[in-house]
């Protein structure tokens, strides 16, 4: 007798459960992370600009967001497809593309971010606190060769207020045959042994740190004296 239904055979079990875990794989694909993307037809509704208000010292670099709302009540960020411009580039400027801002004098500047037709703003105000020394960090380390270690410049102000100094520093090393550093990023690729000064400037003020690193044990042959046998 025939069977009068597919569940009956066999394999129809084996061949229901692919179908589930098809249909299941389907549905997982069509997630998305939240805020990372809007629904087909969402309308945007405001753009925001991020911080709303910044602080800086002059030629420190702090970035910007631009956050899309879209009227489905999901959030993208826009920052790399804004266009970002300041009322008063003298005071701060802000890279046109990514809305990187940094202090240039002091007073206050208002930055805008446009994205779609709709702009937002952060106002930025850049104190007056002048550098007074730099400090490099960390102060005192050891390394072997081959290595790679990243040094930080810390800014003190006039006013007691500290800041990264980011790549607004130029950095060098007084011992480039030993120790090799990248002049915007602190980064220090040791290749011999010895002792090197590691230093980063900014406006006329320097700050030094000061790099170990232990000569490499020789390596010896081991000799026999025995006869050869």
């Amino acid at each position: 007798m025939k069977e009068s239904c597919l569940f009956f055979h066999p394999k129809s079990w084996l061949v229901l459960l692919c179908m589930m875990f098809a249909a299941c794989n389907g549905c997982m694909g069509q997630e998305a992370s939240p805020g990372s993307s809007k629904a087909e037809g969402a309308q945007l509704v405001t753009v925001t600009v991020a911080p709303s208000t910044v602080k800086l010292q002059m030629g420190i670099a702090q970035g910007l967001k631009a956050l899309a709302q879209y009227s489905d009540g999901s959030v993208v960020d826009v920052t790399a497809q804004a266009v970002w411009n300041s009322k008063a580039p003298l005071v701060a400027a802000v890279v046109a593309h990514n809305g990187v801002v940094t202090g240039i004098s002091a007073g206050s500047a208002v930055v805008t971010g446009t994205y779609d037709g709709k702009t937002d703003a952060s106002t930025v105000v850049v104190s007056a606190a002048t550098l007074q020394s730099i400090e490099v960090l960390p102060a005192t380390t050891m390394a072997q060769v081959g290595d790679t270690t990243v040094f930080m410049a810390k800014g003190i102000y006039s006013d007691g207020s500290t800041a990264e100094l980011g790549d607004a520093v130029r950095w060098w090393s007084a011992a480039p045959d030993m120790v090799d550093v990248a002049p915007t990023s602190g980064l220090a690729s040791v290749r011999g042994s010895g002792v090197a000064q590691i230093s980063a400037s900014l406006y006329g003020r320097t700050g030094s740190a000061t790099l170990m690193v232990p000569a490499q044990a020789a390596r010896t042959a081991a000799t026999y004296d025995g006869p050869v046998r």
